[in-house]
This record gives C-alpha cells, sequence and structure tokens, in this order.
C-alpha cells in the first residue's frame, strides 16, 4: 500500500513539473491538428457541440445547416475536441478536400484512403453541397455514409444547405439517396444565430444562439 502511495504522489509531482505539462500541451496540439481542427477552433466550446458529443455517444449523427457563419465548424469543432479528450478517433474534414485527396491517390499502398475515413470513430464532413457536383463525387459520399452507418461510426455533416434544399441541389435520384441516409440516422438542426461562445471567441458581444432541432432517426 504505501509503495503504490508513493508512486502516485511520484507521478503527481511529475506532472506538475512544466516540462511534462509542455510536452503533454505539444502532443495535444499534435492530436487536434491531426484530426483537422486549428487555430481558434482547437478551444471551441459549444452547447450545440455537445449536443452533438451526446448523440455521438448514443451512436447518432447530426446534420447542422444554417447560414454562413451561424457556428456550424465552430460546433463540429467542439465536438472534435471531446471525442479526443475521451482518447477516441475523430477527424474534422471538408468534403472538396476528402474528394481531392480520393482523387490524388493513385498509390493505394495502405488500402484505400476512403477506408481511412470510414474507420474513424467520428467523422465531421464539412461543407456538403459545396463541392463539385459530379456522379463520381456524389458516389464517393454516399458509399461513405453507407459504409460508416453499417459499422455504427456516427457523423457530422455540416451545410448550407437544410435536407430539402440539398436535395433539390444535388437532384432527384442523388438527392433522394443522400436524403434518406441521413434521414435514417442523423438529427437534423438548424442553426439560426451565432454561438455565443463563437463569438466570445471572435472578440464579439455576447448573443444567445437558437435553433430549431427535428429529430430524423428511424425508431
Amino acid at each position: 500500500m504505501e509503495t503504490t502511495n508513493a508512486k502516485k504522489m511520484e507521478q503527481l509531482a511529475l506532472e506538475q513539473m512544466p516540462q511534462f505539462q509542455e510536452i503533454q500541451h505539444k502532443r495535444w496540439h499534435t492530436k487536434l491538428k491531426q484530426a483537422g481542427v486549428l487555430g481558434i477552433y482547437e478551444k471551441a466550446e459549444s452547447t450545440e457541440g455537445k449536443a452533438c458529443y451526446d448523440r455521438y455517444k448514443s451512436g447518432i449523427g447530426s446534420y447542422l445547416y444554417g447560414c454562413t457563419g451561424c457556428g456550424k465548424t465552430w460546433a463540429a469543432a467542439a465536438c472534435v475536441v471531446l471525442v479526443l479528450r475521451e482518447g477516441a478517433t475523430a477527424k474534422l474534414i471538408s468534403t472538396n478536400m476528402l474528394l481531392q485527396e480520393m482523387q490524388n491517390s493513385y498509390n493505394w499502398q495502405d488500402g484505400s484512403p476512403l477506408e481511412k475515413y470510414e474507420n474513424y470513430d467520428l467523422l465531421v464532413l464539412e461543407d456538403l453541397g459545396m463541392e463539385q457536383r459530379t456522379a463520381w463525387g456524389m458516389e464517393t459520399i454516399i458509399t461513405l455514409l453507407d459504409s460508416r452507418y453499417a459499422l455504427q461510426k456516427p457523423t457530422i455533416i455540416t451545410s448550407n444547405y437544410s435536407l430539402k434544399g440539398l436535395y433539390q441541389h444535388w437532384g432527384e435520384l442523388e438527392g433522394a439517396r443522400i436524403g434518406s441516409r441521413l434521414r435514417g440516422s442523423y438529427v437534423d438542426v438548424e442553426l439560426l444565430r451565432r454561438d455565443h461562445r463563437l463569438i466570445k471567441g471572435f472578440g464579439g458581444k455576447d448573443e444567445t444562439r437558437t435553433g430549431i432541432q427535428k429529430d430524423t432517426k428511424q425508431h
């Protein structure tokens, strides 16, 4: 017992050392960078981000939509930070960047790049609907979402489009396909105003975020 207590005291003393804290900070910064959370987003905190995290823990995805600047990325980044803190894997990437990576990966020595994104515990796909609309691109996104659904890996999607708007933007066939995937396993949340923590983070005045939540998960 005394040996165990002594080891605990030594560990606590080590953790208080500035060198140890600096190393831990650098490791955390590297983890955030690898997850696609950069700059001011490293400190993201958000009520909606916490709600996304709670849904993630229940195996449910989130579809966040609204105008530019309403806090979609901030909320998604806040959720990624929470997931990383618990030791799980997460990645935030725009749909454009993901599709570019797919196109540029000719030599798949480590397997298809798509497999990497299929297996993150949490994946955030940013700006769905802003990608170049091609049959290959839409098929790739649908395949990825299908695979993650089968693996029971929650996904957060952000978009300027509502589900109805995305349906119209993608066209009748592909729009119906993506709509059926999202309505089956996501909670649909419209962000109407900036999150007050986001406003503070950029030095602006405090405002209350309002939103409309529609549960689209099939029961």
